[in-house]
């Protein structure tokens, strides 16, 4: 090979193959249970989302008031608009 180094690239399935492989043999790493943990922690994330996605509730949104305001106010303001209303008729 004359010093020359040659890299295959691997599927992702045959690299998690190639990782269940080294375990099996006693031949694996910290990094190798690192990996594999995240790829199974992956992997279940993964069908949770697909099995039950995130769904929006149709719930309105709150009203925002500002900070001198009260509910107070707003039954005063109910009933000046009926007084009001009294009066024109």
């Amino acid at each position: 090979m004359n010093g020359e180094s040659t890299h295959v690239m691997l599927s992702p399935v045959e690299d998690f193959l190639y990782l269940l492989n080294n375990i099996a043999q006693g031949e694996a790493t910290i990094e190798d249970f690192i990996l594999l943990v995240g790829t199974l922690v992956a992997f279940v994330a993964f069908i949770l989302w697909c099995c039950f996605p995130v769904q929006l509730k149709d719930a309105p949104l709150p009203v925002l008031q500002s900070p001198g305001k009260s509910g107070k106010d707003d039954e005063k303001y109910y009933q000046l608009i009926m007084e009001y209303d009294l009066a024109t008729t």
